[in-house]
């Protein structure tokens, strides 16, 4: 290894690599590991892990107090730049105390699929102990969707309203159904604030307590947990039927007197299934682990002796949801695009100034059971068919079981005489390829 003062002058793609592995959690030391890895030897690469730190700590240093601010400039230009994003913040005695989030694809997330929201506000992290709260819902694949994000200085119940006003001033709605921890400061914030939302409590939070709460007062041997378990994630059966197997089963273990099973009774309506069946989608969600899996990724990202500045951690967060909403799947996912600045795509305008053209005529190519299918439901939506067979026998035959399609849905009346009427006209057989 060269140590001389010359090679062990780093340069600024080495900056720009220490920077960067920095946002994905990797720490100066590691970093020049790493390079060293990629590069094929210590020879290859300028600098030392002291030096690699070294550069680390001088960049803390200029930071220094000035994190909050950088932050707020930071989610201040951001908004002034990228179309429909939104960014709330609160300071108090010159302290930022409270931010909140959300971006395009956020809003339209949750104006789609705003059903049930889940936001979980159990970890912190970081030296300044913000609370990182994000707001997650699911999609129509059963598949994480965000809807914004915040981070509290504190989990008092003014911080939670503060964060829930600034949720309603982005969205212009409140959610039908609202699923939390038992934190009681979080329910009042959320009953001042979405008093026309549906409060809805975790169940997993809740049977996290039945060891202490109930398990150590029955025989080791007990089959009390199974049945529990079996009774209350139970979505199908009603309240009344839910009511009466409860009953039973405290009686029949004589647990009438054990005050956690009396309070988890007495707000049943809360946290059972049963009783959100007219909630669309709330079946899916049984439980805020949604959103701790996102604090999951906040776990992941402290490291003892590694305490990033708030513009770091914020950077982390954003870069985690970003990562959630650029996520391509194949078909059994979901597909959202990234927000982008303006100008960053040389084919907008082009794209702004073309529509896409009406489909008058379609061709069809063999109309087996498939294909009639195809044909069918494009001659019920006044597209014309062309329907290519091999020999007018085919030909014949699959032109008269359209037909028939058509005269079948017109006698269960999912169709009427005259688009049916129509229907028929709109097919043509040919027979040359």
């Amino acid at each position: 290894m060269d140590l001389s003062r010359a090679r062990r002058q780093l340069h600024f793609g080495d900056y720009i690599f220490i920077h960067r592995a920095s946002l994905s959690n990797i720490g100066p030391t590691i970093a020049h590991r790493l390079k060293v890895a990629l590069m094929g030897g210590y020879d290859k690469v300028r600098g030392t892990p002291v030096d690699y730190r070294n550069f680390k700590r001088a960049v803390n240093l200029f930071i220094g107090d000035r994190d909050a601010q950088m932050i707020v400039d930071k989610m201040i230009n951001r908004q002034l730049h990228v179309p429909k994003f939104s960014f709330e913040y609160h300071v108090f005695h010159d302290e930022l105390v409270s931010m909140f989030w959300a971006d395009e694809t956020m809003k339209c997330n949750y104006a789609v699929f705003g059903d049930v929201v889940s936001f979980d506000a159990t970890f912190r992290t970081n030296k300044y102990d913000f609370v990182f709260v994000p707001f997650t819902g699911i999609d129509h694949n059963q598949k994480c969707v965000t809807f914004g994000a915040a981070l509290l200085s504190d989990e008092t119940e003014e911080s939670y309203i503060w964060m829930l006003e600034a949720f309603l001033k982005v969205h212009q709605k409140q959610p039908p159904l609202a699923l939390t921890d038992q934190d009681a400061a979080l329910r009042n914030a959320v009953v001042k604030i979405f008093p026309d939302s549906k409060h809805r409590l975790c169940m997993w939070h809740i049977t996290q307590k039945l060891p202490g709460k109930v398990l150590g007062d029955l025989e080791a041997d007990s089959d009390f947990r199974k049945e529990f378990h079996k009774l209350i994630w139970n979505v199908y059966i009603s309240p009344e039927v839910f009511e009466k197997r409860w009953n039973a089963l405290i009686n029949s273990y004589n647990l009438q007197d054990n005050k956690w099973l009396s309070d988890m009774y007495a707000i049943r309506d809360r946290w059972i299934p049963g009783y959100f069946k007219e909630y669309p989608m709330c079946g899916l969600m049984k439980t805020t682990s949604r959103s701790e899996s996102s604090n999951a990724f906040s776990r992941f990202i402290y490291i003892k002796g590694y305490r990033p500045a708030i513009d770091h951690v914020a950077s982390i967060y954003d870069r985690m949801l970003n990562g959630r909403s650029e996520a391509l799947t194949d078909g059994r996912g979901y597909t959202v695009s990234s927000t982008k600045l303006p100008g960053s795509d040389p084919f907008e305008a082009t794209r702004r100034r073309l529509k896409p053209r009406a489909v008058k005529k379609v061709t069809v190519i063999g109309g087996g059971s498939v294909g009639s299918e195809i044909a069918t439901t494009l001659i019920i939506s006044n597209i014309f068919v062309v329907l290519k067979e091999v020999n007018s026998e085919y030909l014949l035959k699959r032109i008269k079981t359209v037909e028939a399609n058509i005269r079948g849905m017109f006698a269960r009346k999912k169709l009427a005489q005259s688009p049916a009427e129509k229907a028929l006209t709109m097919i043509e057989g040919v027979l040359p390829y």
